[in-house]
């Protein structure tokens, strides 16, 4: 996630939470994809998905880039085998849902 052009996306990413800690989450996934990758450590890939995740300190950050890392937060606590992991990755992505919800409803208010 770093380097010196970024997409419109990542753009409004770094806009809304500041390039040191768009970096920081770029690092943290990273960090998580070798250890799920490489390493088969799909329980350090979870944490570190779960740290970047929690970079995204606001709903508009979340919504820009929260799904793609709830969707990878999901597929290692099920490649983990892990009830809790499992129950925590599905309690994150119904409080994203219905974050996201809220938000539609918003804009359609409007």
């Amino acid at each position: 996630m770093t380097g010196t052009s970024k997409s419109g996306s990542q753009a409004a990413v770094v806009a809304e939470i500041g390039s040191m800690r768009f970096d920081a989450v770029g690092h943290f996934l990273g960090d998580g994809d070798y250890k799920a990758d490489h390493q088969g450590d799909f329980v350090g890939a979870f944490a570190d998905y779960l740290e970047a995740w929690s970079l995204l300190a606001t709903p508009t950050a979340r919504w820009l880039a929260g799904s793609g890392i709830l969707d990878a937060i999901a597929e290692f606590a099920t490649k983990s085998g892990i009830a809790d992991l499992q129950k925590e990755a599905a309690a994150l992505i119904a409080a994203y849902d219905q974050e996201i919800s809220q938000r539609i409803d918003k804009t359609d208010a409007r």
